[in-house]
């Protein structure tokens, strides 16, 4: 078993992957699916918003897509806030396919369309982590819908920004080489 630590922020374990160190950014739990603050310019309930520049789950799921998407196998044990960064990068995934030969301003389109459309939530059958995480309550299902759409929102935008970091009429190849890729062998 290999343990690696790279500027406080990564963590490689027996899988390989790469998990989130972002435990301490969990606000609430619904189910047993975390919900972490992040930054975003996007309404949200204000116990989400993270202020300052430290790296948020966005962030991380953005930053460590490539090198995830390769694997097959991927341990949630590690850390409960792994269980929205595996959320994340499979709707990166889905965001990817829908961006290749658009230019930035519609990607942000598109992307701000797939977050606000009707998704399933976890505890849901056809939620892509189903099995994993716990059925919502009823009480809850609101609370995760507003928040999911936030920050499916976010993941859009800041996508958006790094795929068209060059140029905002062409995907950059680098990022587009992905957008075939199947983590875990699935798609949402």
């Amino acid at each position: 078993m290999t343990t690696i630590a790279k500027q406080d922020k990564i963590i490689m374990k027996k899988s390989g992957a790469y998990h989130s160190v972002l435990d301490k950014d969990i606000v609430q739990t619904a189910g047993n699916f975390p919900l972490m603050q992040f930054k975003t310019k996007v309404k949200v309930n204000p116990k989400f918003l993270l202020k300052g520049d430290d790296m948020d789950i966005v962030d991380e799921a953005i930053t460590y897509y490539k090198a995830n998407v390769f694997y097959k196998n991927f341990d949630m044990s590690i850390c409960e806030a792994d269980k929205l960064l595996v959320y994340l990068i499979f709707y990166i995934q889905s965001l990817l396919l829908q961006f290749n030969g658009h230019t930035k301003v519609e990607c942000e389109k598109m992307a701000y369309s797939l977050a606000i459309e009707n998704f399933a939530l976890p505890g849901d059958g056809k939620f892509c982590l189903g099995g994993i995480v716990e059925p919502l309550k009823a009480t809850e299902k609101e609370v995760v819908r507003q928040y999911m759409t936030a920050i499916r929102n976010e993941t859009g935008l800041r996508l958006a920004q790094a795929v068209f970091k060059n140029d905002p009429k062409k995907c950059d190849k680098w990022w587009m080489c992905f957008n075939k890729r199947k983590f875990l062998n699935k798609t949402i």
